[in-house]
Parts: C-alpha cells; structure tokens; sequence
C-alpha cells in the first residue's frame, strides 16, 4: 500500500473514527467513543467527498446499538449517515443491516421498507 494524495486527504478526516473505534473496545459504556465521533462530526466540512460523515454517523450507529436505551438516537444517526452528500459503497451493506437492527429493536416496520424503496430493491413491504 501506498500513501498516496487520496490517503493523505482523508487520513485527518477518519482518524477520529479509528480513535473512537479503538476507544469503544476499552470503554465499557461506549460515552468516551461518542464524544470523540460528535467532536469529530462538528469538524467536518460540509464540502468533505471522503465519506468521512457517513462513516462517523455509521460508527455512531453502531456505539449506540451497544445500550439497549437508546435504539432512537441510534436511528437519527442512521438517518444523518444514509442522507449524508458523500457515502462510502464499501460500508453502505452495513448500513442497510443496521437499519434492519435499528428497525427491529424499536419495533418499527416501516424503516427498512423505505430504505428499500428509496433504492428500488425488493425485500420489505408496507404493512
């Protein structure tokens, strides 16, 4: 691998969401990972073509389905990620999983079908 003009750019952008993915395996409450992805997320150009916001908003996503309490916080980052200007393809599969964890553990039957929707794909149904 190389460094490269592509990695340099977007090596200050994503190495909060490498310290934060580290921080989480220590911290027994994920709070201390949290804070580093929302300090992160408000340093974020609005302009960023990385996936820098998707991939912080997803790891959001993924810290906060660790306490059964907060699946709705954990949806509204979700939801920050999928409409965020720049996603990265490699990640977006686990994205659509998480709705489908986010939608299971609030219950909620209509999430992943508007997801799938939005996409054209066919899995989901309105019920």
């Amino acid at each position: 691998m190389r460094w490269t003009s592509a990695y340099r750019a977007e090596a200050p952008l994503l190495a909060a969401y490498w310290q934060a993915f580290v921080r989480s395996n220590s911290d027994q409450t994920n709070e201390s990972a949290l804070a580093i992805v929302d300090a992160a997320l408000k340093r974020i150009p609005v302009e960023e073509t990385i996936g820098a916001r998707f991939m912080l908003e997803e790891l959001s996503v993924r810290l906060l389905l660790d306490d059964s309490n907060r699946p709705e916080e954990a949806k509204a980052h979700l939801q920050r990620s999928l409409m965020s200007a720049s996603r990265r393809n490699d990640r977006l599969g686990w994205s659509y999983s998480l709705m489908g964890t986010v939608a299971s553990r609030l219950n909620d039957q209509r999430t992943p079908s508007l997801g799938n929707r939005r996409r054209g794909w066919v899995g989901y149904s309105d019920r």
